[in-house]
């Protein structure tokens, strides 16, 4: 807090500008408004001979509390720095014209042309920018500055107080007098001296009005007051957005850090510079937005929509922001982000909205199995893995559908991105359709307010996993095969195409061929499903896996308990319709009977009475055929006829198909496997899969009706 002793103290200000004549003038202008309370010195940036030609002043800058410095002073920030210290604070020196200096070029007649006559290219332009704002738009003027190779052949000049530059032999002078230091600068720099006190004095007020206009432009009124201008920069600092402020006159003001890396060049290089000498693709379309604005009318707050342009070899976001006062542009801020990064800005967004359920949890190293059927499986499933080729998996419930998807998912490039998985059977059809591909609001009744991304939004760049993927409906299927063939959604009740890059893995646990073949399913969507086609094998195939998954989940679950002889035997006979779902549930069982040894008494009800009801392997044929009355089964027990026809199950063609292959097999005292099979029902005009065969095959071997047999051997009649 300043002391009234500080207040008291004089404060020293420096005024900077290129040439000496100017600095005394605004020092006189300050001195008096100011009533004689700052110590003022100032220095000049250059000196001219007497051919007028600019020559560089190297004397050192008096160190100061405030400096005052011209827009042409320095050349450069690097320059300005040198010459006053990086930490030092100034305030940029605007200046404006006085009625009094317009007042006789008002009375020159429409048509007159003259020159303007400043002491650099800049300055002169920018006073004659200044008299077209004032209305001075009768007069043609012709900017003259040292530095001109050729001087225009005119007989009038107009001058802002610089004699000393216009050419010998003009007939008329016109000089309007220095310009004064304009309003918001000498607010600014009473804030700044803590003499704001003064601003409400009648001098200050016979100053302001004797001004000749008071309309700012967008880059005076962002850049001239000093708590404005500081948090303005921070502001740009701080976003993550470029940033490019022009002015009226579509020259640049301000350029954030982000804006710089975009199009690849330095501040100094790019202020105050015409964006179109800078930028050329944004310009054209810049011109085009305001053009079209002049055309219709619309909220002229609202931005225009972005669009993608190429600036050094990359897509570049762009949106425009144009600022209106009293119907006149006064200047356009420009929005810039590279695609890529609003790409992935938006992914992260997605990912934050994102539940933990969402994401891949498991690995090949999670799935449990030394059996040749479940590393076959794994093996193709992590080849697979590295491509981005929709996938299906096919295997019963329980196999473990959902730990292969999280898998692949996890093994691919899409690893650090979203994983979605999604049973299609566990919701109803329009619930499902706006699970998948969200709506917009109002879209329908309960619609959520602002609308909804739909799971193949958030689903960008990763994978979603659609379980039960045959509980989908017709018109569902439908829009799923228009994703897959487009990459590209539309949400319910909206008009948006939205593009998305997904990868699909879907399960089955029916046979998806049987579906198409009874027009259940569209053959379309399955061939571009069924890319890839990964079968999981059920727990009864791969029985050498049982005693591994019970060791693995007993631990797990944190079991201390030991399982008979009996009891695993009892396991590698029965059927396991659950799979190793149905495996987890009862070591989750014998978990909570606390014992220490599991003996058959201690199976769970539901598995007694399975067991009662013939779910084991063993003694199958005694089953089988005590049931039809048949009691006696030898060599030359039923013929295949009569089983046929006692039993429902073995009267189907598909079951017939297979009982006969294995038939002509054995007697040619060879064997056949679901492979042959199903080559064969394909050479025949039939369709089999290799999962049909293998599940009519078990049944069979159930039954007793035949034998499979490891290796090459294939499967043989029992009954022949």
């Amino acid at each position: 807090m300043l002391t009234n002793k500080n207040r008291s103290k004089k404060k020293k200000l420096v005024i900077i500008t290129k040439g000496r004549d100017v600095a005394e003038f605004y020092k006189k202008q300050i001195e008096s408004l100011f009533e004689n309370q700052l110590e003022i010195k100032t220095y000049n940036t250059a000196t001219y001979n007497e051919k007028n030609e600019a020559l560089k002043n190297n004397k050192s800058v008096e160190a100061a509390n405030l400096y005052l410095i011209t827009t042409d002073a320095f050349s450069s920030k690097k320059e300005r720095e040198s010459k006053i210290g990086k930490d030092a604070e100034y305030i940029e020196l605007r200046v404006d014209l006085t009625e009094d200096n317009i007042s006789e070029l008002l009375e020159l007649p429409e048509g007159t042309e003259a020159m303007l006559v400043n002491m650099s290219s800049v300055m002169a332009k920018e006073v004659i920018s200044r008299l077209s704002q004032l209305g001075i738009n009768h007069v043609k003027f012709v900017p003259v500055y040292p530095e001109i190779e050729t001087y225009p052949n005119l007989d009038i000049a107009v001058t802002p107080g610089e004699h000393r530059f216009v050419p010998s032999g003009v007939g008329r002078i016109i000089d309007i007098g220095h310009r004064s230091i304009d309003i918001e600068t000498i607010v600014e720099l009473a804030l700044k001296l803590n003499k704001e006190a003064l601003l409400e004095t009648e001098k200050f007020t016979r100053y302001f009005q004797k001004m000749a206009n008071k309309n700012y432009s967008i880059d005076r009124l962002y850049g001239k007051s000093s708590r404005l201008e500081s948090q303005f920069e921070r502001l740009l600092s701080a976003l993550d957005d470029g940033i490019i402020g022009i002015n009226e006159n579509r020259r640049i003001f301000a350029i954030n850090e982000k804006a710089l890396s975009i199009i690849g060049c330095d501040e100094d290089a790019v202020t105050e510079k015409k964006l179109n000498d800078i930028i050329p693709e944004i310009s054209e379309y810049l011109e085009n937005i305001l053009k079209s604005y002049e055309k219709i009318s619309i909220h002229r707050e609202n931005k225009m929509d972005a669009k993608v342009i190429k600036i050094n070899s990359s897509n570049i976001n762009i949106s425009v922001f144009p600022i209106y006062k009293n119907e006149r542009n006064i200047g356009t801020f420009i929005k810039l982000n590279r695609f890529s990064e609003e790409e992935n800005r938006q992914q992260g967004a997605r990912m934050q909205l994102l539940t933990k359920g969402h994401s891949a949890k498991y690995k090949f190293s999670d799935i449990i199995g030394n059996s040749d059927a479940m590393k076959e499986a794994i093996s193709i499933a992590e080849k697979m893995a590295v491509t981005s080729a929709p996938i299906m998996i096919e295997g019963e419930s329980g196999t473990g559908k959902e730990l292969f998807a999280h898998a692949i998912h996890n093994s691919s490039q899409r690893r650090s991105k979203p994983f979605i998985a999604l049973n299609c059977a566990a919701m109803p059809d329009n619930l499902l359709e706006s699970e998948l591909f969200g709506h917009e609001e109002g879209a329908f009744t309960g619609a959520k307010k602002g609308g909804k991304l739909g799971l193949f939004e958030f689903a960008h760049t990763g994978t979603l996993f659609l379980d039960e993927i045959e509980a989908m409906s017709s018109a569902l299927q439908v829009k799923l095969l228009r994703v897959l063939q487009e990459r590209e959604v539309m949400r319910l009740g909206g008009y948006r195409i939205i593009s998305v890059d997904v990868r699909i893995i879907a399960a089955t646990n029916r046979s998806i061929e049987e579906m198409v073949s009874k027009g259940e399913f569209r053959k379309d969507l399955y061939y571009r499903l069924n890319t890839i086609q990964i079968e999981i094998p059920p727990l009864r195939d791969r029985k050498e896996d049982i005693s591994l998954l019970i060791e693995t989940m007993k631990n797990k679950m944190g079991g201390k308990y030991k399982i008979t002889e009996e009891v695993m035997k009892f396991f590698e006979q029965y059927t396991w319709e659950g799979n190793a779902r149905e495996l987890q549930n009862y070591i989750e069982y014998f978990t909570y009977l606390d014992k220490e040894l599991i003996e058959m008494g201690d199976l769970p009800p539901n598995l007694k009475k399975k067991m009662n009801a013939g779910f084991l392997e063993k003694s199958s044929q005694d089953r089988i055929f005590s049931k039809t009355g048949c009691s006696e089964m030898g060599e030359n027990g039923l013929k295949n006829k009569e089983i046929l026809t006692t039993k429902s199950y073995l009267e189907e063609e598909k079951v017939i198909f297979v009982i006969e292959e294995i038939k002509i097999a054995s007697q040619n005292k060879k064997g056949i496997g679901r492979r042959a099979i199903s080559k064969n029902a394909e050479t025949k005009g039939s369709k089999l899969s290799e999962q049909e065969v293998r599940t009519i095959m078990d049944k069979l071997e159930n039954m007793g009706i035949i034998k499979k047999n490891l290796g090459r051997s294939g499967s043989e009649l029992v009954i022949k």
